[in-house]
């Protein structure tokens, strides 16, 4: 099945079923999304945003030093539907409390040890 049209997905390179989402509202692991989750995206429908998520997309980040252990949930104001984020404690002297989102793309962001490209928590 083919994807729906959309000027958001971006095509990932010898990937055919799964495709990079550059859409500032959808909140997705890695920003990948498959036939399925486009077909279901009420997003596309709409005008397109005023600026997209960078693409070709940054390269993983392992977890954070910093990152602590899970403290609650927050609603998701961007998000579709009623989405609550996991919180985190940050031990960052800046910072008190992440989301997995906010931490991989913070410029506090220290790699922890033997863990580059890895996703935790």
């Amino acid at each position: 099945m083919p994807f729906p049209p959309c000027y958001s997905r971006r095509d990932l390179e010898g990937k055919a079923h799964v495709a990079y989402c550059a859409h500032p509202r959808m909140n997705i692991r890695d920003q990948r999304v498959n036939v399925e989750v486009c077909e279901i995206c009420t997003l596309r429908l709409g005008p397109p945003p005023e600026t997209f998520r960078p693409f070709p997309p940054p390269p993983p980040r392992g977890q954070c030093r910093y990152l602590g252990g899970e403290i609650g949930l927050r609603d998701c104001p961007s998000c579709l539907g009623n989405v609550r984020l996991k919180i985190f404690a940050c031990h960052h002297p800046a910072h008190v409390e992440t989301t997995i989102q906010e931490c991989l793309v913070c410029p506090d962001h220290e790699e922890r040890e033997g863990e580059r490209g890895e996703r935790g928590a």
